[in-house]
């Protein structure tokens, strides 16, 4: 009877330290994203990363954070990949940005903080051509062409997919011969059309229209 109640006591006490163990866990994987999100975004009361992608981390009204690598992973730079968080608000304007890791060497291109912080307060509709709206860095054509294009596509990919996710049809299904038109999906078209961005031919589109 002891051996069989030492044994009972012993599995509850292992299943406890499982679950203590687990919790803990939790709750440093919750700290671990809320810290992204406070890095580039303004006192986020919360923050949960999505289910499926693209993915990135909502933080309500605090807006939205995300790694350039999570979306556009294939986009790198002369030596490597460029990894960036960036934080932007509801709606779609960049709010801080982080380099988070990269190859480049720095001889040659220097500290990248500087040239980030160019597109601090750009909407993701934005040109973001190097030369015009972006000054490139001396020397680092391509880490300055994949910077630009990885923080512009991976921007546009994210609110893409929350416009789309936040719009419903204005018109019923049982409606006769009635035809869907997304009010939001149709704002985004018109102001990428009106900055001579065609949405068809761009990879974020995608996200539409899944």
């Amino acid at each position: 009877m002891k051996k069989k109640l030492f044994i009972h006591i012993g599995l509850y006490i292992v299943t406890l330290l499982i679950l203590v163990v687990s919790i803990r866990t939790c709750l440093s994987q919750e700290e671990d994203v809320l810290s992204f999100c406070s890095q580039v975004l303004e006192k986020p009361g919360y923050c949960h990363k999505t289910e499926r992608p693209p993915y990135y981390y909502e933080a309500g009204r605090a807006g939205y954070a995300f790694f350039t690598k999570d979306i556009v992973p294939d986009i790198s730079g002369y030596a490597g990949p460029i990894n960036i968080l960036i934080g932007i608000d509801s709606h779609g304007k960049i709010i801080r940005l982080k380099i988070i890791s990269h190859a480049e060497t720095p001889g040659f291109v220097g500290p990248l903080e500087p040239f980030i912080k160019q597109f601090i307060s750009k909407d993701y509709t934005d040109p973001f051509v190097l030369g015009k709206d972006i000054d490139g860095i001396t020397g680092a054509t391509i880490t300055s062409e994949a910077i630009t294009q990885a923080i512009q596509q991976s921007a546009r990919i994210v609110m893409s997919h929350i416009l789309k996710s936040s719009s419903l049809p204005t018109v019923k299904p049982s409606e006769k011969g009635a035809t869907y038109s997304n009010p939001k999906e149709e704002k985004i078209k018109e102001r990428l059309s009106n900055k001579g961005i065609n949405p068809q031919e761009a990879k974020y589109w995608k996200f539409l229209n899944e």
